[in-house]
């Protein structure tokens, strides 16, 4: 909560103050399990059976598929429709078999791909042992006790296939599986049974989330971020170099200020258009001039934030 109410602080000082920062993508990680190349298109469709999952002991199914698989093919690094209708072929929790090169053919619907979900299973399991539970006595003594000790496994398994829309034969497999442990003790299996079910809730739906989210980051590139101060406040010529920045000109906010830098320390709150100099000059590419600007500008202003600004191109 502190750390919330602090990062709030933060950005409302900076946005009271004008400062903002810009935002490029300095290189693009490739994908852990990347798309073939020539798979631009596919077709998501669920054949996990939401119904009719499950053991013999203890069982319980996702909410709805349907907000699973939306939820996968808006997010795909590439075009993507849902099937309107389920092709539901798995049975007790086991994967759908694949499909054929005839049925592949039929669901993708003119696209390059079919991305299926095979299977999205979620199930608990609850294991309890007997065991002589060590106790202290008023006086110290040693004595033992009949204890039970009980774990609940709730674990969602799940299985996406790709499918080549031209052959039909699978191309990529994506296996899922998590697992969480509860444990609990009581004297007897009722109270263990009691607080299995009421001290730790297992939420399929989130669970099933986080399975979409771990996938999506599998087959997605990772863009490589940084973010680089300016000002949009202080005196006239900040303000208009910031609208420059900001449409992405950052020749014309460096030219701009190059040709009134004259007039810079005369100007309120000049640090801040000497700084919007050296950002606009590293964002155009001229690395060694706005290292220069920078470290002018911590010359006549004192101010740390050209420090800093050096240090971080340097290491750029």
């Amino acid at each position: 909560m502190k750390n919330l109410l602090y990062n709030l602080f933060l950005v409302l000082m900076l946005s009271s103050c004008g400062a903002k920062y810009i935002t490029i993508v300095d290189q693009v990680l490739p994908a852990e399990k990347p798309f073939p190349s020539d798979i631009r298109s596919v077709v998501v469709v669920d054949r996990a059976r939401p119904a009719n999952l499950g053991s013999s002991s203890q069982q319980s199914n996702i909410g709805n598929n349907t907000t699973v698989v939306r939820n996968c093919a808006g997010r795909l690094p590439l075009s993507a429709s849902v099937h309107p209708q389920g092709q539901y072929m798995s049975v007790q929790g086991a994967p759908a078999p694949p499909l054929s090169p005839a049925e592949v053919n039929n669901l993708s619907r003119g696209t390059q791909g079919i991305f299926s979900l095979d299977q999205l299973f979620f199930g608990e399991e609850r294991r309890t042992v007997e065991y002589d539970k060590h106790q202290l006595d008023e006086n110290g003594n040693d004595y033992y006790i009949k204890a039970i000790r009980g774990t609940k496994i709730s674990s969602l398994d799940a299985l996406w296939r790709l499918y080549d829309g031209r052959s039909g034969g699978v191309l990529m497999e994506f296996p899922y599986a998590m697992e969480d442990f509860f444990e609990a003790e009581g004297l007897n299996y009722q109270s263990v049974n009691a607080k299995l079910d009421t001290m730790h809730q297992v939420n399929p739906d989130a669970m099933a989330r986080t399975m979409v989210d771990q996938l999506i980051a599998a087959v997605t590139p990772t863009p490589i971020e940084s973010n680089w101060l300016y000002y949009t406040k202080g005196n006239d010529l900040v303000k208009r170099s910031a609208d420059y920045m900001e449409a992405g000109r950052y020749d014309a906010a460096a030219r701009l200020i190059q040709q009134n830098s004259r007039k810079i320390a005369q100007m309120k709150r000049p640090e801040r258009a000497q700084m919007n100099w050296a950002t606009a000059l590293f964002l155009d590419g001229d690395i060694a001039g706005a290292t220069q600007v920078a470290r002018d500008g911590y010359s006549q202003f004192r101010d740390q934030e050209f420090l800093t600004f050096v240090q971080k191109i340097s290491a750029y």
